[in-house]
C-alpha cells in the first residue's frame, strides 16, 4: 500500500488504499507511482536468486518463500541504515542525545553492517563540499528523512538527506543498500528519486551514497545534471499515468485538495 502524503503538510501516512487516501486528500507517494516502470535490478535478482535455490534442491514453493524472507532481510537492512544515519544526524543538530543515536544505531550494527551509517552520511558531506567546490573543513548542516510534495506532480516524497554546505548551495542525497559493490550501477528509477527529492525540495540533486551491506564499503555516484530536466520530466509522466488510470490529472488533483487560491500560491501565482 505504500506512504501517502497530506497535500499541506507533506505528513505522511501508511496502510490505506487510494478510495480512503483520496477522502483524505492525500497524495500517493513517488515509490507508489513509479512502480509503472520497469525494476530491472531487483527482477535480476529474483530470477538468479530463485534459480539458485532450486538449483540447489529446494522446492519452487519454498523457494519462493525463502526468496520472500531474503527480500525482507534486504528491506530491513536498508532500514537499518537509513534510522541510524537519522538518529545520526539529530545528534549533530542537538535534537536528540548520544545514548538515543546509539540505540539506534545497534540496529544496524545487530544486522552485522556496523559503521556502514557513518561511512554513507560522512561520504555523503564530504562530497557535497566536493561538489560545492570548498575545503573539506567548510562547516555543512544536514537534514535528514525531509518529506515533501509537489503541486503538479500531486506526488510526496521522503528525502533521505539535504547537505547545506557553508551557508550556501543545499544538495540532496539518497541512500541504498548493497549486496556488493563490484557493479555500482544505479538504475534509471534511482536517479528520478533523486531529481524528484530535490525538486520538491528546491535544492540541488547531488547523487546516490551505495552502502555495501557485506563489507561496509561506500561508493558514491554523482547525477549528471544534464539529465536532471529528463529525469524530473519521466517523474511528471509517471504521475500523469498513475492518476489517468484513476481518471484524473495530477494538477487537477492538486488545486481540488488544496484550493485554487492555495495551489496557485505554491505554484508562485501562476495557476
Amino acid at each position: 500500500m505504500g506512504h501517502w502524503y497530506d497535500m499541506k503538510t507533506a505528513k505522511r501516512h501508511k496502510d490505506l488504499h487510494w478510495p480512503a487516501a483520496k477522502k483524505q486528500g492525500l497524495a500517493p507517494g513517488l515509490t507508489t507511482v513509479l512502480q509503472s516502470m520497469a525494476a530491472p535490478g531487483l527482477e535480476l535478482w529474483k530470477r538468479e536468486t530463485l534459480a539458485g535455490l532450486i538449483q540447489s534442491g529446494w522446492a519452487l514453493a519454498e523457494a519462493k518463500r525463502q526468496m520472500a524472507k531474503d527480500l525482507e532481510a534486504k528491506a530491513e537492512m536498508g532500514s537499518a541504515v537509513h534510522h541510524g544515519i537519522e538518529h545520526l544526524v539529530h545528534l549533530e543538530n542537538g535534537h536528540c542525545d548520544e545514548a538515543e543515536a546509539e540505540r539506534a544505531l545497534r540496529w544496524s550494527d545487530r544486522l552485522g553492517m556496523g559503521e556502514l551509517p557513518r561511512k554513507m552520511l560522512d561520504a555523503a558531506k564530504d562530497a557535497s563540499r566536493m561538489l560545492q567546490s570548498v575545503g573539506e573543513d567548510a562547516p555543512v548542516r544536514c537534514t535528514a528523512e525531509v518529506p515533501v510534495t509537489h503541486p503538479i506532480c500531486a506526488v510526496g516524497t521522503t528525502v533521505d538527506l539535504a547537505v547545506t554546505v557553508d551557508e550556501g548551495v543545499s544538495w540532496v542525497w539518497d541512500f541504498k543498500t548493497r549486496n556488493d559493490l563490484d557493479d555500482p550501477s544505479v538504475y534509471t528509477k534511482e536517479w528520478m528519486q533523486v531529481a524528484a527529492g530535490a525538486e520538491f525540495l528546491e535544492c540541488r540533486p547531488a547523487g546516490l551514497v551505495l552502502g555495501c551491506r557485506k563489507t561496509g564499503n561506500v561508493h558514491v555516484a554523482v547525477i549528471n545534471q544534464s539529465r536532471v530536466p529528463i529525469y524530473i520530466g519521466m517523474v511528471y509522466a509517471c504521475a500523469t499515468l498513475w492518476y489517468g488510470e484513476r481518471g484524473m490529472k495530477p494538477h487537477e488533483y492538486a488545486a481540488q485538495v488544496l484550493g485554487e487560491k492555495h495551489w496557485s500560491e505554491a505554484m508562485g501565482g501562476t495557476a
